[in-house]
């Protein structure tokens, strides 16, 4: 099966920009929005790709616009997604004019690289804005956009889901969790449906 098609766009877009801007860091995932080296001397030219908009909305559905397909279409899915990007000139860093034109030409690749996407359909969301981060930085500069990526969901074979192992609970930990054999937390259960184990 194919990657997700959120993931698919991100690795072109990734490929395209490493391609086009020397130096840039092109990551996924909603932790990387967040982090402190997003801004600041030495983060520049930074372009983070963030599954669902500002309000925290994944997707929206539509009815199928090929139902006769094969695989048959079952919906459309008009998944959002955010874009940040931050750019800095290093050269003149306390000269906004300098900030901005950088910015302004981090924009203009990552809009190129995501018009160079051509198997699904992408484009920007038309009722978000496009902002400009006013977080009052020293240098360089910091702008997000929303997209809207659609794609179809059809009744094709899946693989199996794979699920960890449940071995063992431990009621003595603060939320009772459930961990797998990796160790990872699957599903936290209320501490007094546990036994303890010994």
């Amino acid at each position: 099966m194919d990657d997700p098609p959120l993931v698919q766009v991100f690795n072109h877009v990734k490929a395209y920009l490493e391609t086009h801007v020397p130096g840039i860091n092109v990551v996924f995932g909603y932790a990387e929005e967040t982090k402190n080296y997003n801004q600041g001397i030495g983060g520049a030219n930074r372009v983070v790709i963030v599954p669902g908009d500002r309000h925290d909305i994944m997707c929206e559905f539509d009815p199928p616009k090929h139902p006769g397909a094969n695989p048959k279409e079952i919906w459309r899915v008009v998944e959002r997604f955010k874009v940040v990007m931050w750019a800095e000139d290093s050269d003149d860093q306390h000269n906004p004019i300098a900030q901005y034109s950088a910015g302004y030409l981090m924009f203009r690749y990552v809009m190129r690289a995501f018009a160079s996407v051509n198997r699904f359909n992408i484009e920007p969301n038309p009722g978000t804005f496009y902002e400009r981060d006013r977080g009052g930085h020293q240098s360089g500069d910091q702008r997000t956009i929303e997209f809207i990526l659609t794609w179809p969901v059809t009744d094709e074979k899946l693989p199996m889901l794979k699920v960890g192992a449940v071995v063992k609970m431990k009621a003595d930990m603060p939320d009772g969790s459930v961990y797998t054999e990796s160790g990872l937390i699957v599903i936290p259960r209320p501490r007094r449906l546990l036994r303890k184990v010994r």
